[in-house]
Formats: structure tokens, C-alpha cells, sequence
């Protein structure tokens, strides 16, 4: 069981993690990317966006959990 500071700590991690994969997802270079890839000019994604979005999933599952531990 975890202290609620530490649960608190992880939560603000893990905030912090999202902002900034997501900061990486909106920036226009990958914006682009995306956009090409829905258009069909890329055939699927490089492993550079595959490893941002692997991140802000993991980030996001985690948070999930931290939540859940406080109550919230």
C-alpha cells in the first residue's frame, strides 16, 4: 500500500508524462505525418511516433491506476 504523498508524487509524474507525449502528438511534424497517413501516403507508422504513442498510452494506463489507488 501506497502513502497517499506517494500516490500524489506518481499522479503528478504521470500528468506531467502525458502533457509532454502530447506536446510530441500535436507538434506539426507529426501532425503531418499523421495526416499523410490517413491519406494513404505512408503505409503505416514510423517507429518514431509508434514509440510517442506507446509512452502516452503507458502514461495514460498508469494514471488510470494512480487514480483508482486515490479514490478518485
Amino acid at each position: 500500500m501506497y502513502s497517499s504523498g506517494d500516490i500524489n508524487k506518481r499522479i503528478f509524474i504521470r500528468e506531467s508524462m502525458i502533457k509532454f507525449f502530447w506536446g510530441q502528438l500535436i507538434d506539426t511534424k507529426i501532425h503531418k505525418y499523421f495526416e499523410d497517413y490517413i491519406n494513404g501516403i505512408y503505409d503505416g507508422l514510423n517507429e518514431d511516433v509508434m514509440s510517442i504513442l506507446h509512452d502516452y498510452r503507458s502514461a495514460c494506463m498508469g494514471l488510470c491506476f494512480d487514480y483508482s489507488e486515490a479514490g478518485m
